[in-house]
């Protein structure tokens, strides 16, 4: 798992760019792109000279980056919980600033707009939103999630938070960001817990079955799994009941997914969940 997580953090940032970028791209056809230089690699045995390789997503975008933070909303259909966001998108740069900061509160960019929306955990999100919104994208960050050991009810809050924000930013031009979101190409991303709820988020459907059994005969000797992710067997009614009919209810065993035809695009990064998607699910 360190070796994963290492390795993540050395690739993930050209890895996610690019993807993203691919899946949900409407940024501006118009804009210049970066030219990044790489040196020729050496000639082969057989004489022959490789081209060099090109990722220009790996640098910053030409995008300077606004950032706005803790917007709030409150979904009624849970019984008023709040949701709050942090945005970071492309700006106009001030003249008199030499900062490659995101600037807070800065007058948006329409150059391309509207650009593409990614979602994720603030936490995720403070790492990754400046060099995106630099490449032409919008990304929103649900505050307050985070990782959570033993598995409990955020396994189904933190999904429906982000699609809530989903919605809320969809249908609710944000003061000063009028016209800058194009919510039909949505992508989401995440690590760890987030890789989880952009997993859920990519139409993934819990198997019951399959967590339940797999619980049942994982060996004492691996306290961490059953303490971590099998705790919840044992008040799997409350959990279920939690989630609610409309996620449960279903004809062939698998719970309902908690997605949006909107979300074009996932990248789960080192995602906890398989055990309780299972083979069906995932």
């Amino acid at each position: 798992m360190a070796l994963i997580r290492a390795m993540a953090h050395a690739f993930v940032i050209p890895a996610l760019a690019i993807l993203l970028l691919a899946a949900c791209a409407s940024a501006p056809t118009t804009m210049p792109q970066p030219s990044v230089t790489v040196p020729q690699h050496a000639p082969t045995a057989s004489g022959s000279t490789e081209e060099p390789a090109s990722f220009p997503l790996s640098e910053p975008g030409l995008y300077h980056v606004g950032i706005r933070r803790n917007f709030a909303f409150h979904d009624a259909s849970r019984g008023g919980r709040e949701v709050t966001i942090t945005i970071w998108y492309p700006a106009v740069m001030d003249q008199d600033s030499t900062s490659t900061r995101p600037t807070n509160d800065a007058v948006a960019d329409p150059t391309g707009a509207p650009y593409p929306l990614i979602m994720s955990s603030s936490k995720v999100a403070f790492i990754f939103g400046s060099h995106l919104a630099s490449h032409g994208f919008v990304v929103v960050g649900i505050n307050g999630l985070d990782y959570y050991i033993p598995w409990d009810q955020n396994l189904i809050d933190q999904p429906l938070d982000i699609l809530f924000a989903l919605d809320q930013v969809a249908a609710n031009p944000l003061e000063g960001l009028e016209g800058m979101i194009d919510a039909q190409h949505t992508g989401a991303m995440g690590y760890s817990f987030d890789g989880y709820n952009s997993l859920a988020l990519s139409g993934a459907r819990v198997d019951p079955e399959f967590y339940l059994a797999e619980c049942a005969r994982t060996p004492l000797r691996h306290h961490w799994i059953q303490f971590g992710y099998c705790s919840m067997s044992s008040v799997w009614d409350q959990f279920a009941t939690h989630a609610g009919e409309s996620i449960t209810t279903s004809d062939d065993g698998l719970w309902q997914p908690m997605t949006d035809e909107r979300i074009r695009a996932v990248m789960p990064m080192a995602p906890e969940g398989v055990a309780l998607f299972g083979e069906r699910g995932l």
